[in-house]
């Protein structure tokens, strides 16, 4: 998993920009939002790789923060509701419950930790989540 993360984060890397202009090709306040969110996406993967995270066969696998590829559970502050989201790239959103980094839900979890409240404004109206556990799964993050 170690392994998988630290290419992640050269990926990320070395693609930030052309995802960046491909879906915010403007000079707008939300590009350099969306830029500045990465980057500290992005310092904060090379921390937490930096300090040897152990993820594998003999952990639970849960990370300190919401990454892309790990799969979140939170609980709907309203309505006591359980829900399961994969956190992927535009290009990976694939399945019901991938949340793109990109959508309201996405670019409000990203770096979240385990206990923190969400409040994510939709189209429909405002969600309060709160975050109950964060965890990879033992395969590359999208």
């Amino acid at each position: 998993m170690f392994e998988n993360l630290l290419l992640h984060m050269v990926n990320l890397e070395h693609d930030k920009n052309k995802l960046v202009d491909e879906y915010f090709p403007g000079q707008t306040k939300e590009r350099n939002r969306f830029r500045d969110l990465l980057d500290n996406y992005i310092a904060k993967i090379d921390i937490l790789i930096t300090n040897n995270l152990c993820i594998g066969e003999n952990s639970d696998n849960s990370l300190p923060f919401v990454v892309i590829g790990s799969d979140i559970e939170v609980i709907d502050m309203k309505t006591n509701d359980v829900f399961n989201y994969r956190m992927v790239t535009p290009y990976n959103n694939k399945e019901a419950h991938d949340v793109s980094i990109f959508s309201p839900v996405g670019k409000s979890m990203l770096l979240k930790k385990v206990g923190d409240e969400v409040t994510i404004n939709t189209p429909g109206g405002k969600l309060k989540y709160k975050i109950q556990s964060i965890k990879m799964p033992l395969s590359q993050p999208s």
